[in-house]
């Protein structure tokens, strides 16, 4: 059983395959837990009805670490379809101001009307955080949100998660940049062979002086990350 810290930060480590990508898509009901169940605000998602989950998953935003565009759509698209679906009272016009707005302060100046392939690893990556926070979401999961993207190509991201993180916005992310995770972190979990084996402030857990779970934040931060 475990819990994220509503209006906090949350960083997922752990090594290659040790359950951390499946523990975000079972948190956020991508993969509905085959026993147990999710818990959000008082609700299970499990048994509420579709109705009720659209209308939750309305405020989440999810960005997947292989970016997981839509390869068949252009960019603009991508970020309209979110729109769209959650928000069909809105207008054409105003669906393509968020974009450009949004475009704008992530430094996306790329043409909107190309398909993903168009653009490198880390533009993919741009567009995908994009499209996760196109709905201004209060709950977000981010999966490795700075691989494959430079760092200038991220620090409007970063921006953009500190803006959050002042607003009190909940943020559930995945990464092995230890500089990323210090700066925007509040609570750590540390995951191993699918199991959670600590899980409480990011600063203190840091500093432990437990060996196994030093040794086990170290070899985190040290790998690039495929799950």
């Amino acid at each position: 059983s475990l819990v994220f810290p509503e209006g906090k930060t949350t960083v997922i480590i752990g090594g290659s395959g040790s359950g951390k990508s499946l523990l975000m898509k079972t948190a956020s009901y991508i993969r509905p837990p085959e026993k147990g169940k999710v818990l959000w605000q008082g609700s299970n998602l499990g048994t509420i009805s579709q109705e009720k989950l659209t209308a939750i998953r309305k405020t989440w935003g999810f960005m997947f670490q292989d970016s997981a565009l839509w390869a068949n759509m252009s960019i603009f698209e991508n970020l309209a379809l979110p729109q769209r679906f959650h928000f069909p009272d809105r207008s054409e016009k105003e669906i393509a101001e968020r974009i450009k707005d949004l475009a704008e302060q992530m430094g996306f100046n790329g043409s909107m009307l190309a398909r993903p392939v168009a653009y490198s690893a880390g533009r993919q990556k741009i567009a995908s955080f994009m499209r996760a926070i196109i709905n201004d979401p209060q709950l977000i999961f981010l999966d490795e949100p700075s691989t494959f993207v430079d760092h200038s190509g991220f620090r409007p991201v970063y921006r953009m998660l500190q803006r959050y993180r002042r607003q009190g916005r909940t943020i559930v992310m995945i990464t092995h940049d230890i500089e990323l995770a210090k700066g925007l972190g509040d609570h750590l979990m540390i995951m191993r062979s699918g199991e959670l084996i600590a899980s409480g402030d990011l600063h203190e857990l840091l500093k432990s002086a437990r060996h196994d779970l030093q040794q086990e934040i170290a070899e985190s931060f040290q790998q690039g990350g495929e799950e």
